[in-house]
C-alpha cells in the first residue's frame, strides 16, 4: 500500500504469537499516535511495529510489552523490536518505546530515529550491517541495568559495517554493556550524554566477520591481514561520566582494532570507573591495526586508572 495516514487514538493489542502486532508494507505510509502493546514476552511476539519500504513514518505511538523478559536476569535476548525500518529513507521519531529487547532496528539507508524515548530496553537503536547513512537524534534510551551486564546490551550498537551513520545528541543512561558500541565505519559520534554504562561509555572497533556489502560497494579501507577496517571516525563534544560501573578496564572513550584515522576531540570524560581514554592491541594478535588516532582538547578528570593509555601501529596525536 501507498500513501496511508494511520491515526489518532486507536490502540492494538496482541495475545496470539505472530512475527509483528502491527506490520505495514509499502511506501509513503504513516503511522501515528496509535498504541501497540502485546500481552505475551519478547520469545513469543517479534516486533510492535514494522515498516517495509520506503518514506514511510512512525511518530508519536506508544509500543510495548506488558510481560518483559529481561535478558540481563534471563541470559539470552530475544529478537523483539518496538520499530523495526525494513527500507530507505523512513522515520521512527517522537515514538514511546518500553520493555522492548531492541527499541528501533535499522535494515535499510538514510533513515532517521529521532526524538523517541525508551525506558527499559537491553539495546536502544541497532544499526545492522544493512544500516547506511543513518541518523540518529535526541533519543532518550534508559536501558535500566541496574548494575547488571549481558554482551550486546548497548544503548546503540552499530553492527559490522554499518556505514556514515550521524549520531548526534542522544542521552544514554543504563547500559547494560556500553553505552554506544559501533563496528562500521566513516561515522561521527557527537555531542551524546552518556552515563552509567556497565562498561565504557563510547566504544568503536571493526569485526573481520559478518559484514554486508551493497552490490554499487567496495571494501575501501583493509587492514594488512585482510581484515576489514573501521576508518574515518568522529567522536567528539560528548559527556561520559560514571561509566564502567563494572570494574573492568575499558575506558569513558574505548578503542579497539581495527581502527584508522580516528579523531576523538573536546570530550567531557569525569568519574570513570577504569580510564577517561583508551586504545588497545588484543594480546596474540600480532596483526592487529590502530593507525591515526587523533585525542585532542579533551577535559578528563577523576578516572580510577588515569586519564589517556593510548596503543596505535601509527603516531598518535595527544593534546589535552
Amino acid at each position: 500500500v501507498s500513501n496511508v495516514n494511520i491515526s489518532g487514538g486507536g490502540s492494538f493489542s496482541s495475545t496470539g504469537g505472530s512475527s509483528a502486532v502491527f506490520e505495514l508494507t509499502g511506501n509513503d505510509n504513516t503511522v501515528n499516535s496509535i498504541k501497540i502493546t502485546s500481552t505475551l514476552n519478547q520469545q513469543q511476539q517479534a516486533s510492535m511495529l514494522v515498516l517495509t519500504g520506503n518514506r514511510n513514518i512512525a511518530i508519536n505511538n506508544t509500543l510495548g510489552w506488558d510481560v518483559f523478559l529481561d535478558p540481563l536476569l534471563e541470559g539470552e535476548q530475544y529478537g523483539a523490536d518496538g520499530v523495526k525500518l525494513n527500507g530507505n529513507q523512513n522515520i521512527a521519531s517522537k515514538n514511546y518505546i518500553f520493555n522492548a529487547n531492541t527499541g528501533v532496528s535499522d535494515f535499510g539507508i538514510g533513515n532517521t530515529i529521532s526524538f523517541n524515548k525508551m525506558n527499559k530496553v537491553s539495546k536502544g537503536v541497532l544499526l545492522t550491517n544493512r544500516s547506511r547513512h543513518a541518523k540518529v537524534l535526541a533519543n532518550y534510551i534508559d536501558c535500566g541495568s541496574a548494575g547488571q551486564t549481558l554482551g550486546g546490551c548497548d544503548g546503540v550498537w552499530g553492527g559490522r559495517n554499518h556505514r556514515y551513520s550521524f549520531i548526534d545528541g542522544n542521552t544514554i543512561l543504563f547500559a547494560g554493556e556500553h553505552g554506544t558500541y559501533l563496528q562500521g565505519d566513516s561515522y561521527t559520534v557527537t555531542n551524546n550524554i552518556i552515563r552509567k554504562s556497565y562498561h565504557s561509555g563510547i566504544k568503536a572497533g571493526a569485526k573481520p566477520d559478518g559484514n554486508y556489502w551493497y552490490p554499487s560497494e567496495t571494501v575501501e579501507e583493509l587492514a594488512p591481514n585482510g581484515d576489514y577496517t573501521g576508518f574515518d571516525i568522529v567522536i567528539a563534544n560528548n559527556v561520559c561520566t560514571f561509566n564502567e560501573v563494572g570494574g573492568g578496564t575499558t575506558a569513558e572513550i574505548y578503542l579497539q582494532p581495527n581502527l584508522m584515522n580516528v579523531l576523538v576531540k573536546n570530550n567531557v570524560v569525569r568519574n570513570g570507573g577504569a580510564w577517561g581514554i583508551r586504545s588497545v592491541f588484543f594480546a596474540g594478535s600480532p596483526n592487529d591495526v590502530m593507525k591515526g588516532i587523533t585525542i585532542t582538547g579533551n577535559e578528563i578528570h577523576s578516572c580510577v586508572a588515569g586519564s589517556i593509555s593510548c596503543a596505535s601501529s601509527d603516531v598518535a596525536i595527544i593534546k589535552d
